[in-house]
């Protein structure tokens, strides 16, 4: 016997086929004869249609959620044995085959509409679900800002201050001029005394991949300090009266 995949594109050529010419049979009674060449080629677009309707009927089965095809390519049941060719799945294709090709036009129309149906369906999820992590990201921005405003509750930690003094007193400003994006950065932990990363991505618009390494660097250059934040103990960064000067020199 052959395969199972042999045995249903032979179901699907033979029924196209089979169901076409019939469909062409019974329209050709209905109408006055033509010319030979026009019905040839009545005949060779109702056979075309019907290969295509029959090709359709798995896609068909599969919007409907059939098990019929895994019961056809099923090679073992359930307890491990050889699984015997199902014949029984096969007449059912095979009917569904021939009748899809004998009404090829309506099955055709039926199965796009369908298909169509479910497209919408998967755009207004895709939709649904971008719109749900937006308000995800917008929750979670606003959870952010909560941390840092209850954090500028507070006055800073005197730990923090003399260090950031300490660092200030270490030298003369950076050695380098400061880029605009570092600019940036330094601008937006001057608007509050603690800032999460999340917030100077936020405000400074500088990208979350740029973001650790820049701070890093920052902070070697005693511009910017690393710290904790006194209500949650989170890692917070502060800006040092080095980082404030370096912003006072004009770019």
């Amino acid at each position: 016997m052959f395969p199972p995949i042999t045995t249903v594109v032979l179901i699907i050529l033979v029924a196209g086929l089979v169901g076409g010419l019939a469909a062409h049979v019974v329209a050709e009674r209905a109408q006055t004869p033509g010319d030979g060449l026009r019905d040839r080629a009545a005949m060779r677009e109702f056979l075309l249609l019907g290969i295509i309707a029959a090709a359709c009927v798995p896609l068909f089965l599969s919007l409907l959620k059939s098990q019929m095809l895994t019961d056809i390519f099923r090679t073992t049941a359930t307890d491990g044995t050889p699984s015997p060719p199902a014949f029984e799945p096969y007449l059912i294709f095979l009917g569904l085959c021939l009748i899809a090709a004998f009404s090829a036009r309506r099955f055709i129309d039926t199965v796009s509409s369908q298909v169509f149906q479910r497209l919408d369906k998967v755009d207004a999820k895709a939709s649904q679900a971008v719109e749900t992590a937006e308000s995800a990201k917008e929750v979670a921005n606003e959870a952010v800002g909560e941390a840092e405003n209850a954090d500028n509750l507070k006055a800073p930690l005197k730990a923090d201050v003399s260090k950031a003094k300490a660092l200030a007193a270490t030298g003369k400003e950076a050695a380098n001029p400061l880029s605009p994006e570092e600019r940036r950065v330094l601008e937006a932990m001057t608007r509050k005394v603690y800032r999460t990363r999340s917030g100077i991505v936020e405000d400074s618009g500088v990208s979350r991949n740029q973001i650790s390494e820049m701070l890093e660097d920052l902070a070697e250059r005693k511009l910017a300090l690393p710290t904790s934040s006194p209500r949650t103990g989170g890692q917070r960064w502060i800006i040092t009266d080095r980082g404030r000067a370096a912003l006072a020199v004009p770019s």
